[in-house]
């Protein structure tokens, strides 16, 4: 499908026709004046490498008869009996794909129209059709198969993701309040549920836009939950610059000292794990049929917020730490004073260990998800390149996307 749960517009009847590459006999395909793709015999480069994709029902429907004709490619009986195809798309199809501009709607006048729409929304060329020939449903459905290649990069990791963050859910429940704690495991309950139905693409268009109301929903509380906590976590920062350390009451602001350390690591926790849940629905919208200019936005926002709290939280840290050699009481021992200190010595440190593991857990994510984001800009803009291999019977057996190594 097309971005925005908008199926694409390659879904009139293309023409087919046999050509002659510089490899030899080919099936082509077009729409006018785009050309769309070819379907030719294997034949691997240098260079290149495979990666298996899951084979949906539409997919499979949609290459096992666009390679119907692929027999006609052989010129001898060897060649009759390979089983392997590349089908190669064109550039400018793989970004129609990729940026939603390729868009099918109905007629006005009955039937389908094809639109090719330019960067400002306008149609550029436009075909009617009385009814959809049977090729054009077949290049529809490949079309539509192919938005799993994203949605397999895009939830290659998502399982471990909210395994990690069931993980700190456990870990901080005994100091999450209970509509929180039940917010969170709902968010995650749900998240896990629509990874597992785009991964299976078994997604219908009504199911797209559902789904993508619930992402809103998610994101925008979990993100009410991260700024919520930021007030306090810069309380604890004004605190740890202006509280009393030295004086009458050395345990009193041993323990209050203490106190702002250990309310500082939770709340933080709290934010790190609140901004974990916003970045697995980021991930999941990513892949799904949705505009990708959104998911990028929230992940620039996300990164943002998080290095807000690094800056805050290194800042607190450093400003307690530094403070540490005022823990003195007006009467005691000195011994007394190091003890002190050395028990909010060693809290700080615990503390940062503690939160440098979050941080690094959620800023692995959002990187992580950035790069991926970069690695499917770059391949849109490239000729799509599939290799179908085919059994006895003409059966898809096995689908893989080729990439360029290096």
């Amino acid at each position: 499908m097309g971005r925005a749960g908008v199926p694409p517009e390659i879904v009139a009847a293309p023409e087919v026709a046999a050509v002659e590459t510089e490899s030899g006999t080919a099936i082509e395909w077009s729409m006018g004046p785009m050309k769309l793709g070819t379907v030719t015999r294997l034949s691997m480069s240098a260079g290149m490498r495979r990666e298996e994709m899951v084979i949906n029902p539409a997919l499979r429907d949609g290459v096992e008869v666009l390679l119907q004709g692929a027999p006609a490619l052989a010129s001898s009986i060897g060649q009759m009996l390979t089983n392997s195809y590349t089908l190669r798309f064109t550039a400018e199809a793989s970004r129609g794909l990729a940026d939603g501009s390729l868009r099918m709607m109905p007629s006005k006048l009955g039937g389908i129209r094809a639109n090719v729409i330019n960067e400002k929304s306008r149609v550029v060329s436009q075909a009617s059709l009385d009814a959809v020939s049977k090729a054009g449903a077949v290049t529809l459905a490949v079309w539509q198969g192919l938005a799993i290649i994203t949605a397999q990069k895009f939830l290659a990791d998502i399982n471990k993701r909210l395994a990690s963050i069931e993980r700190g859910i456990s870990d901080l429940k005994e100091w999450l309040e209970q509509e929180r704690l039940g917010s969170l495991q709902g968010s995650l309950a749900y998240l896990r549920h629509l990874a597992e139905a785009a991964q299976r693409s078994d997604l219908t268009e009504a199911d797209i836009f559902a789904f993508a109301g619930q992402l809103e929903s998610i994101e925008r509380e979990v993100q009410q939950s991260m700024a919520s906590l930021e007030p306090s976590l810069d309380q604890c920062f004004v605190e740890a610059k202006r509280m009393t350390l030295t004086g009458r009451g050395l345990k009193e602001h041993s323990g209050a000292a203490q106190e702002q350390v250990l309310t500082f690591e939770r709340r933080a926790k709290e934010f790190y794990l609140a901004a974990f849940v916003r970045g697995a629905a980021i991930q999941v919208r990513s892949a799904l049929p949705l505009a990708q200019g959104v998911a990028r936005l929230r992940l620039d926002e996300l990164g943002a917020d998080l290095q807000r709290q690094g800056e805050r939280q290194k800042a607190f840290l450093n400003t307690l730490s530094t403070r540490v050699p005022e823990l003195q009481g007006a009467w005691s021992w000195d011994s007394t004073d190091e003890e002190h200190q050395r028990v909010l010595r060693s809290l700080l440190h615990q503390a940062e260990r503690n939160l440098a593991d979050g941080a690094c857990s959620v800023n692995e994510a959002v990187r992580n998800l950035k790069e991926r984001f970069q690695a499917e800009f770059e391949q849109s803009h490239a000729p799509l390149e599939l290799v179908a291999t085919l059994d006895g019977t003409g059966a898809l057996v096995r689908l893989e996307r080729v990439l360029q190594d290096g």
